[in-house]
């Protein structure tokens, strides 16, 4: 069986800078990634099995394709809700919370009640060959909200998040007349750490674009890792 060293030697000879790039693109702190592709990742898993001491010891390395496995070999049945509430905070991407919430916690007894808990968006993102676009769902189970709409690359470091919000109707815009409000997101990469973005709506009172709130331009500066 493999220890956490060899393991970690191994993920080193299937990184790729590549990948590394892609994720920075997409707003990662990529200071502790090795850049190891979910599939290569997962062959890695089926190989080593699932294993409580040897999943603390890859997460505790703080790599972040390493935590990535770890999700992936932890044993359920050994996973307590303390842990899973420290792993979970400890996240610090979406890609591994999603392999977190979906390999580990969702398998545990305790999964429905700590979902209730950190349950915010659940929703499924789909490449369409037609349009070339990635078209996502999602719900908020917070806010009652449901979202639809779709992602396009507009240039190297744009990408732009054209989508419709479906308000219930209780809602203070349904009750206004707008159960609907189609919003449109741009996020530049502007340097390595800070993202820039721009968000607009469609007003149909005025058949126009107008910013939302008070200014539709924000700058988002990465969460660096601990």
């Amino acid at each position: 069986m493999m220890n956490s060293k060899q393991i970690i030697d191994e993920l080193k000879k299937l990184s790729a800078e590549s990948a590394r790039e892609t994720w920075r693109k997409m707003g990662m702190d990529t200071t502790n990634l090795l850049g190891v592709e979910l599939t290569k990742l997962k062959a890695l898993a089926k190989k080593v099995g699932r294993n409580h001491e040897l999943a603390v010891e890859l997460w505790n390395t703080g790599i972040h394709d390493a935590r990535i496995l770890a999700a992936l070999i932890e044993e359920p049945k050994k996973f307590s809700p303390e842990q899973a509430e420290a792993w979970i905070g400890e996240s610090d991407f979406w890609d591994l919370s999603d392999q977190l919430c979906i390999q580990t916690v969702a398998k545990t007894d305790f999964a429905e009640e700590k979902m209730k808990e950190h349950r915010i968006l659940e929703g499924f993102a789909l490449w369409n060959p037609v349009t070339g676009r990635v078209e996502f769902h999602a719900y908020n189970f917070e806010a009652d909200f449901l979202f639809k709409g779709e992602y396009t690359l507009l240039e190297k470091d744009k990408l732009q998040r054209t989508y419709e919000v479906y308000y219930p109707n209780d809602h203070e815009h349904a009750k206004r007349g707008y159960p609907v409000i189609k919003f449109r997101e741009t996020y530049t990469l502007r340097d390595p750490d800070t993202i820039d973005l721009n968000i607009i709506y469609y007003n149909k009172k005025d058949n126009r674009w107008d910013l939302w709130g008070d200014s539709g331009n924000f700058v988002m500066v990465r969460r660096k890792s601990k």
